[in-house]
């Protein structure tokens, strides 16, 4: 993605059309456990906040290419089959 396409992005998520949920103290401090205990080398700080977010709001079903979100139990729209 380019910065123009960037900068659309950016202007789309301020729109209001989204609800935007950012990390509380109490997810970061569940995403540093998991980052601790997830034993692949492959998922990221990002990966657990984003983890630690999802279990918080209970949320099963994820718009992720990423096959962590699999390993830990969550589905992937388009991938993993359609919510219903």
């Amino acid at each position: 993605m380019g910065k123009k396409q960037g900068v659309m992005v950016i202007n789309e998520l301020q729109s209001g059309a989204y609800n935007l949920i950012h990390p509380s103290e109490q997810d970061l401090l569940r995403a540093e456990h998991l980052f601790r205990a997830i034993p692949s080398k492959n998922v990221s700080y990002a990966d657990c906040i984003s983890f630690a977010i999802v279990e918080q709001y209970n949320i099963r079903w994820v718009l992720s290419f990423d096959i962590h979100f699999k390993k830990q139990g969550f589905k992937r729209v388009g991938i993993d089959g359609m919510p219903k």
